[in-house]
């Protein structure tokens, strides 16, 4: 499934109140190195936060940690 397909996925689950679910299906995207479109990651924190998940949101971010970490890097090797 592409990124913007799990994305879709993921807000679709969110809007039906099947948090558990989007949740589970953005930990196996960022788990695969691949992270859901900007808006929708941002809308699953702010559900995250909403619902006081604080122990999701780490999980989340020690993921987003290792993605942004590996995506800091190709930027700086297409830069220089």
């Amino acid at each position: 499934m592409s990124v913007r397909d799990s994305s879709q996925l993921i807000e679709n689950l969110i809007n039906a109140n099947r948090v558990g679910e989007a949740f589970k299906l953005t930990k196996e995207m960022l788990a695969n190195k691949m992270q859901p479109l900007t808006r929708v990651f941002r809308y699953m924190l702010n559900k995250l936060a909403s619902l006081g998940d604080i122990d999701g949101i780490v999980e989340v971010g020690h993921h987003l940690t290792e993605v942004q970490t590996h995506l800091n890097l190709i930027q700086r090797i297409l830069i220089n």
